[in-house]
C-alpha cells in the first residue's frame, strides 16, 4: 500500500476511539495501525508557490537578525498547528498533518522505554502531567496546544 492510498483520517479516528477506551486500548490501536500504514516518505519535490511568508514572524526573525533560519509560513488555526507546521517545514505543505500526528502518536507509544530512557526527559515531563498524557494530547486533535512544546520535542525525539 502507498502512501496515497492509506487513509490517515480514519487511522487518527481509530486512534482517538480507543484512546477514549484507555491506554492499553490505545497501544493496541497504535500496534495494528503501525502493522497497517505504509512507510513514510518524504515528497521529492516541495510546492511552496502555495505557502503564504507569515509577516508578523518574518519582522520578528529580522528584527532579532535572524533572517539566515529559513521562512516562516501561515498555517491553519485548527487545532493542529504544531502537525502543520512540521508538514510544512518537512514536506512543503501542510497535506502530511494528520499522517505525521498517527506516526508521532504510534512512535510515542512504540519508543515509549527508549524516549522515558533520555537523560532530557525529566526536564520535557514538567511540561505535560505525565508521558501518558502527551500520547493522550497527540492523538486528539485540537489539544496539542496544551502540550504543544512537548510533543515537539517527542517528535525530535524519535527521530534519535
Amino acid at each position: 500500500m502507498n502512501h496515497s492510498q492509506y487513509n490517515y483520517v480514519s487511522s487518527l479516528s481509530r486512534l482517538q476511539q480507543e484512546a477514549a477506551n484507555g491506554y492499553a486500548h490505545l497501544v493496541t490501536a497504535a500496534k495494528t495501525e503501525y502493522r497497517n500504514m505504509p512507510i513514510f516518505v518524504r515528497p521529492s519535490e516541495c510546492n511552496q508557490g502555495s505557502l503564504i511568508v507569515d509577516q508578523t514572524a518574518q519582522n520578528i526573525l529580522t528584527k532579532c537578525r535572524l533572517h539566515d533560519v529559513g521562512t516562516p509560513y501561515e498555517v491553519f488555526s485548527n487545532g493542529g498547528c504544531l502537525f502543520d507546521s512540521v508538514s510544512v517545514s518537512l514536506c512543503g505543505t501542510q497535506e502530511f498533518s494528520t499522517e505525521l500526528r498517527v506516526r508521532t502518536t504510534i512512535e510515542m507509544i512504540r519508543l515509549k522505554s527508549r524516549i522515558m530512557s533520555l537523560p532530557v526527559t525529566p526536564s520535557l515531563m514538567t511540561v505535560s502531567p505525565n508521558y501518558v498524557a502527551s500520547v493522550f494530547s497527540c492523538a486528539s486533535p485540537g489539544v496539542t496546544h496544551q502540550y504543544g512544546q512537548y510533543l515537539l520535542w517527542q517528535m525530535l525525539l524519535v527521530c534519535l
